[in-house]
């Protein structure tokens, strides 16, 4: 079956009564912008449109492309909650005949429309009122009972699928986003997805359990933020606050002795919050099917049931819907103006909660969407897509320059041109960095740094091929993927500064300037070189297009724009595979973060130059990215020059900023903001093309053609205690490959015998040219091995490499081989004496080949 665009979707539906076969759907209006265009919101799979009936409003999510098993799971999802009717979850109907498009019918969800705050939302406002907490915390107990007697598990209880909403004066509590749920009928089928990993069993983030018991854990961890806060209060909630968590997080399951939070939760001097802290560790270390029901572990303290609606203080009064428009602000009658908000407030709110995003509250150009901030919420599942920037030149890879294509030899014949130079494959330190920006400078004619009319500097970004994303976090957020990057470009060495911007655009926004707000905080700096800030994506795109307007930049043939996110994060890791590109970790010396004390912006290039001579790609503002916002779009995005999602409601934002803790400043860490969204830790870099040929060099699209294969993903043979962990999942043994509190997805791990080896055997394709892992013991391996272990490979059965004895766990080596002509490449780790159970392991072991 062939499924419908967005746009055969937009055309159909502006007729329900013809589209619909749903008698109700059918005297609905769908609701548009002010142009009468239908407002859809793009997810997954899926988009979703706002229908207005003359009895309520609901939500109708059109299928874009084929799910396998989907269908079946919204059947049984949708009959059996009609039957139950639980008052805490919201209408839900899979609708086979759901709306015909080009004379043909395909199936819908049909859902009731929620607007509300999410959870996380709600407590941020409430937090300093014990009573509201704990009248959460009875409510919650109620909605944990109530579905184990239904025998419904929602699989993904968190903040963004927990909604309060008002109604009168008494507060409701909803559940959205029943994709994952498990009712009795799905028992037996494999999970789709695990869930948020900060309200999950760690057992079931590494197994994927899916069952009727799987909330258990959930109910306990939001019940005993309740009553944590209820006692704790304000202080509590801001030492641990976190946009994308309630008090707890996932490494506080995986090590409950060493988290801060439970240690904190003992010392508020409460028993109860002390007896469900110590539930909460001892259920984590337990088998996930042997975690106890909420019911049967609270303590007799304030049990007293309330009913599913209870009356509170009204925590609305402050939402309010905010314009969202493009570019400037422009003047408009006030009716048009209300107009525009309800139909925008309704469109980017109302999708939000029905695709169950991490943020379902009003949208606002005040409130930028970050991790530490948390004004608007990490989505779950939308993708959005887009073109990217509007109209702007998709330019050949060629740079200008006042060479020939050949130049005169002392013989007067032509000298040939120099061979081109092979791409930046990471991992490489910053030395090799340098070389190969100088080697592709000479073989374009170019320079390496320019310094263009306004005094912005650009260094030269070669070609190259790295890993993107991590393996610090198991969510399709950041999933680690390979990219190649065929162009060369010059990225900015600097934020674009208050200066230079005001150059162009004739004003500074700056919270941190003169004549901005937070002046107080800079008074007798020099604001000129600090970046600019409280600029939105529209802002620095018409940047962007002003300054290429520019005459002497038109002269030089110069395009400016922002860098796409493989761009960025290619340019910030500079050949480094770490955490930052320092290393694993972050210092108040080398960067601007929380950390640093300073609680604002700086001076440009402050810190040390990473290795591509690029200043501040972690902290001092966020900056933003050319791409759209998808939750999902790592698992399919093109190798080759990706440019993000086709469309979407948000746009990223890399390197985090001055307030940020160090985890968000991380290379491959994501945010995201509407494009109108302006506060005072946004701002951005940009990179140059041009348009000008370079004589005698051919475009880069002749880059070479490789790709990485894993060995996980190879057939093993001549096998002597070896055991896989990783992506190839667990085996039924033992914990993940985990060095430094880092997972491996693509790792092996091999056991070794007392005096004697552990190896494994794999037969290499013909173009294979290289092999590339890390070697490390995993951090099980604690105490250290009684003797060293030491890795070797072995082609052919001779002798390539061989690591430095290795005894603890901690950092691990590099091992990079030329297995060019190879035919049998083998990994082993050695033991000459005593072994304790500790997994000697290879972290992403690959092979490059060439195409």
């Amino acid at each position: 079956m062939s499924w419908p665009m967005s746009q055969d979707y937009n055309e159909a539906i502006q007729n329900p009564d013809v589209c619909f076969a749903d008698p109700e759907l059918k005297e609905g209006e769908v609701i548009t912008n002010p142009l009468g265009i239908p407002i859809p919101c793009s997810g997954n799979f899926a988009d979703v449109y706002a229908i207005k009936t003359p009895t309520r409003k609901w939500a109708v999510k059109c299928f874009t492309r084929q799910i396998p098993g989907l269908r079946e799971r919204y059947v049984e999802i949708s009959k059996y909650l009609q039957e139950v009717n639980l008052p805490f979850m919201v209408d839900f109907r899979y609708l086979e005949q759901g709306i015909r498009v080009k004379g043909q019918w395909y199936p819908v969800i049909k859902m009731h429309w929620v607007e509300g705050l999410t959870l996380n939302d709600f407590v941020s406002r409430q937090v300093d009122k014990p009573q509201v907490m704990r009248t959460l915390a009875q409510l919650w107990i109620r909605l944990a009972e109530k579905l184990r007697e239904a025998d419904v598990a929602h699989c993904d209880l968190q903040h963004g699928n927990v909604m309060l909403v008002p109604n009168n004066k008494k507060l409701l509590i909803r559940l959205v986003d029943y994709d994952g749920t498990c009712v009795p009928a799905l028992e037996l089928l494999k999970s789709i997805e695990v869930g948020h990993p900060n309200y999950q069993h760690p057992q079931r983030l590494r197994e994927g359990t899916y069952n009727l018991r799987v909330d258990r854990f959930s109910h306990l961890v939001i019940y005993t933020a309740f009553q944590a806060l209820a006692v704790g209060g304000k202080a509590l909630w801001e030492k641990y606050e976190d946009p994308d968590s309630l008090l707890f997080r996932r490494k506080d399951f995986e090590a409950p002795g060493q988290s801060p939070i439970f240690a904190d939760l003992k010392r508020l001097g409460d028993r109860q919050v002390a007896h469900m802290a110590e539930v909460i560790a001892e259920s984590a270390q337990r088998p996930i099917d042997q975690v106890p029901p909420l019911e049967e572990v609270i303590s007799p303290v304030g049990q007293t049931k309330v009913p599913v609606g209870v009356k509170t203080d009204n925590p609305f009064a402050s939402l309010r819907p905010v314009p969202v428009s493009k570019g400037r602000r422009k003047q408009r009658s006030l009716a048009q103006l209300i107009g525009v908000i309800t139909i925008v407030f309704i469109g980017i709110v109302g999708c939000a909660i029905w695709l169950g995003q991490r943020g379902g509250e009003s949208v606002d150009e005040r409130k930028v969407v970050q991790k530490d901030a948390g004004s608007v919420r990490k989505t779950a599942e939308a993708k959005p897509k887009t073109d990217g920037q509007s109209k702007t030149v998709d330019v050949t890879d060629q740079t200008k320059t006042k060479t020939t294509d050949t130049e005169p030899k002392p013989d007067g014949k032509p000298k040939p041109v120099d061979e081109r130079p092979p791409l930046a494959v990471a991992p490489f330190d910053a030395a090799k960095a340098k070389e190969l920006q100088e080697r592709w400078a000479k073989y374009l004619g170019v320079p390496v740094e320019i310094e263009n009319s306004i005094g912005m500097k650009l260094r030269l970004i070669p070609p190259g091929r790295f890993v993107m994303g991590t393996t610090d976090n198991t969510s399709p957020d950041e999933l680690p993927h390979e990219v190649v990057l065929t162009r060369h470009l010059y990225m900015g060495v600097f934020e674009v500064t208050q200066a230079q911007y005001e150059k162009v655009m004739k004003t500074n926004p700056s919270y941190f300037s003169p004549k901005g707000e937070g002046s107080s905080r800079v008074d007798g700096f020099d604001t000129r070189t600090f970046p600019v800030e409280r600029v939105s994506w529209n802002d620095a795109n018409e940047f962007c297009k002003k300054l290429s307007a520019l005459v002497d930049e038109k002269k030089e043939g110069r395009i400016y724009r922002l860098p796409t996110e493989a761009e960025w994060e290619y340019a910030c890791r500079a050949g480094t595979i770490t955490r930052y590109n320092v290393g694993d970790t972050l210092t108040p010396k080398q960067a601007n973060y929380a950390s640093t004390g300073l609680l604002r912006t700086t001076t440009v290039g402050s810190y040390a130059a990473n290795g591509f001579a690029l200043c501040d790609m972690h902290g001092n503002v966020w900056e933003w990215c050319a791409d759209w916002y998808g939750a999902q779009y790592y698992a399919e995005s093109p190798k080759e020059d990706p440019k993000g999602p086709e469309s979407g409601n948000y746009r990223v934002l890399r390197g985090g900023c001055w307030f940020n803790k160090d985890e968000n400043c991380r290379s491959a860490d994501r945010t995201w903001n509407v494009p109108v969204g302006r506060d005072y830790y946004g701002g951005f870099r940009v990179v140059c093309l041009t348009t000008a040929k370079t004589k005698g060099r051919s475009a880069y699209r002749e880059a070479e053609r490789t790709r990485i294969q894993y060995l996980s993903d190879m057939q093993e043979f001549d096998v002597k205690v070896y055991r896989r962990l990783g992506k190839k999942g667990n085996t039924g043994w033992g914990p993940r490959i985990t060095v430094n509190g880092v997972v491996s997805p693509n790792g092996i791990s091999l056991h070794a015998l007392s005096n004697d080896f552990s190896s494994v055997k794999y037969n290499l394709p013909t173009r294979a040219r290289k092999f590339l892992a890390s070697v490390a013991l995993n951090d099980s391996a604690v105490p250290p091995c009684p003797t060293p272990l030491t890795f070797l490979v072995f082609g052919d059965r001779k002798l390539l490499w061989k690591s430095h004895p290795i005894q603890r766990a901690g950092k691990a080596q590099e091992c990079v081989v030329d297995i060019k002509g190879v035919k049998v490449l083998e990994l082993r780790v050695d033991c000459p004496g005593p072994f304790i159970n500790a997994q000697a392991v290879w972290i992403e072991p690959r092979v490059e080949i060439d195409d």
